[in-house]
């Protein structure tokens, strides 16, 4: 499990993994008296070719988390010398209690449908949040409402 602080104009890597995916989480501010917030995640693929993840959001608001947002992303890595596509996804943030997180699961093995899972949470009181990452594996079905998703480099 890997925390840090993420606090205003900041980017942080919560997960990185050579030949694999690359987590990352910023907290941008979008007013001059810094009252609000944009949280943004960014998920890239650095091996070559390409991948097929599934992706849930549940956004911030003061009191919790919303109903989870699905999505299946096709991720290009870094094949012929291009650089990798990133898929995006935010959520704007104001002065109260954040509580965020995004889901990142990968396809399943063939023997034992075991599957990667990637878990990232925000929580805490701007301007500061704590921002926090887990991998595991796990066998458990996907959500049933999934988007498909592209993502071009």
């Amino acid at each position: 499990m890997k925390a840090a602080a993420l606090a205003c104009a900041d980017i942080q890597i919560l997960f990185y993994e050579p030949e694999g995916l690359l987590l990352a989480v910023g907290l941008l501010p979008l007013d001059s008296d810094r009252r609000e917030y944009l949280l943004l995640f960014q998920l890239s693929y650095l091996g070559h070719g390409e991948i097929s993840v599934h992706v849930g959001f549940e956004r911030c608001n003061g009191t919790g988390r919303t109903a989870p947002e699905f999505a299946t992303v096709e991720l290009h890595g870094t094949a012929r010398g291009r650089l990798p596509s990133i898929w995006t996804t935010s959520a704007p943030v104001r002065d109260d209690r954040v509580n965020c997180r995004l889901i990142v699961w990968g396809e399943p093995d063939d023997e034992e449908l075991l599957r990667g899972e990637l878990v990232a949470e925000i929580s805490g009181e701007l301007p500061v949040l704590i921002a926090s990452s887990r991998a595991s594996v796990t066998s458990a079905e996907l959500p049933s409402s999934r988007d498909q998703v592209t993502v071009e480099p």
